[in-house]
């Protein structure tokens, strides 16, 4: 026989020792136990699908087998060993039912558990909580609302830091309230216009703490209602009044570089129909400011010129304390007391250097205007309060009495 006639023998004699082998194997007869049952709904004789049937070895933790119910509510366990098994039958809106334990004795033991019935039970599902945040900005027709209790970059500021972190808003150095480049326009605190000219409305925006400011509602269409005619707009500051539902309380500390430190507290209580709001806010700040101004005399032959050099030096004290007290005795009836109470100490340094130039702009002449330490000293105290009572109904009747006290400067 040639070496190719007996590899090829070989080879096939293994091939039929392969095949006798696997055959032996799957006509043995598997040495295990099965257990066979069927699912019901006690009420209605249907059967349960997907229901779960968990097979357990005496003193075993875990489940030794799992089946699920076929559509006709019939399962079948198999590959068990011989030994005692607990079965509990569970499924979506039935309450579990555990069986009796049963014995199973191999080399063949199959076990029938009969019908099962499961009674229908409701499920109770836990109470879900959805938290959501509103939006920073709130686009409406008639306005825009800007939410500015939590802006990073206004922290430690004042009024005046809010409303230059807000668009079409500018506030010039000298604390001028513009919107979109007009000054023309309309501040209120809490909806109320305030009567004070816009210098003197800047000085009172700078002693308020930006943390005591909410939001800022920017109103670029006004109706008639608010009489349009020759003005910008309006800029509607909200200041926070409404307290939490019980007890809160807040507390902030701020600080700069130009000696600027800032201090804001607020509490505030909740309890039925009536609810308060307080804040005070303390403001200190240290700034430098330069200006320069060039001038040509024309009526001088020939020509001289004056150039004008000014330091100033502000050192602002400030404190702002708010109230608001309101009493709801119904869901249509709101009685509100607010007060605002703010005083102002400035100490400002002022100098001025003089410089008189010839017709060739070289030095001529030079003097100052200079005083060591103050020279001007401001004090500054304005009380607004209002008492209103508004009942809301299909015709909205109101009635507001504001009481506004203010002290002239003293200087």
């Amino acid at each position: 026989m040639t070496p190719l006639n007996r590899a090829i023998v070989v080879a096939i004699i293994s091939l039929l020792a392969i095949h006798s082998r696997g055959e032996a194997q799957t006509n043995t007869p598997a040495n295990t136990g099965i257990i066979t049952g069927r699912v019901v709904d006690s009420s209605t004789n249907t059967p349960i699908s997907a229901a779960t049937v968990d097979v357990k070895l005496a003193g075993a933790k875990a489940s030794t087998a799992r089946a699920v119910t076929a559509s006709d509510g019939s399962f079948r366990v198999e590959g068990l060993q011989s030994g005692r098994y607990s079965i509990r039958i569970r499924a979506l809106g039935y309450t579990p039912r555990p069986l009796a334990p049963i014995e199973l004795r191999l080399p063949s033991s199959n076990y029938d558990v009969g019908t099962v019935v499961l009674n229908a039970a409701p499920v109770q599902l836990q109470s879900l909580q959805v938290t959501g945040q509103r939006q920073e900005v709130q686009l409406a027709p008639d306005r825009n609302t800007y939410i500015v209790r939590d802006m990073p970059t206004t922290r430690g500021g004042t009024a005046l830091d809010v409303l230059r972190n807000v668009p079409a808003v500018d506030v010039d150095i000298d604390n001028v309230v513009s919107l979109r480049g007009n000054t023309g326009v309309i501040i209120q605190i809490n909806g109320r216009p305030s009567p004070l000219k816009p210098a003197q409305l800047g000085n009172f925006l700078a002693q308020l703490p930006a943390d005591i400011v909410d939001k800022v509602e920017i109103v670029t269409n006004p109706s008639a209602r608010d009489d349009p005619e020759g003005i910008a707009g309006i800029i509607n500051i909200v200041l926070k009044e409404k307290p939490e539902a019980g007890k809160s309380g807040g507390l902030t500390l701020g600080g700069g570089t130009t000696g600027q430190m800032n201090v804001g507290g607020n509490v505030g209580y909740e309890q039925g129909p009536l609810s308060f709001y307080g804040s005070y806010g303390f403001l200190r700040d240290n700034r430098l400011r330069k200006d320069s101004v060039f001038r040509e005399n024309l009526y001088q032959n020939p020509m001289t010129f004056l150039d004008e050099g000014g330091t100033r030096r502000q050192i602002p004290l400030m404190h702002t304390l708010t109230g608001s007290l309101d009493y709801t005795p119904s869901a249509s009836d709101a009685l509100s007391f607010e007060t605002v109470y703010t005083t102002r100490v400035e100490a400002e340094t002022y100098s001025v250097l003089y410089r008189d130039l010839n017709t060739t702009r070289d030095l001529a002449g030079l003097s100052d205007r200079f005083v060591r330490g103050t020279n001007h000293v401001s004090s500054r105290r304005c009380l607004t309060s209002t008492i209103s009572w508004t009942r809301d109904t299909s015709s909205r009747a109101s009635f507001a009495s504001p009481a506004t006290a203010k002290a002239a400067p003293r200087v």
